[in-house]
């Protein structure tokens, strides 16, 4: 929009809306899958170990740590 007459004031006070209003719809569509995921685990966790051990499982190996790196970039693995 601001394209089109970038000094137009009711333009940015449009556009500036619209932003708001965008952020507001991705922050509810979040919660509301949020709130999805945590009846799933609710609903799976408590019935279904298996549902559970691969929960826990993904969560180890995205919190393994395989190497670091040190201030001069020598890469220590093991």
């Amino acid at each position: 929009m601001l394209d089109s007459s970038p000094d137009s004031i009711e333009a940015r006070v449009v556009e500036k809306e619209l932003a708001n209003s965008n952020h507001q719809l991705c922050k509810d569509e979040e919660s509301y899958f949020k709130q999805k995921s945590r009846i799933q685990w609710l609903t799976l966790g408590d019935r279904n170990t298996s549902f559970f051990h691969r929960s826990v499982e993904h969560r180890r190996m995205r919190n393994r740590v395989n190497s670091l790196e040190d201030d001069k970039g020598n890469v220590i693995t093991g």
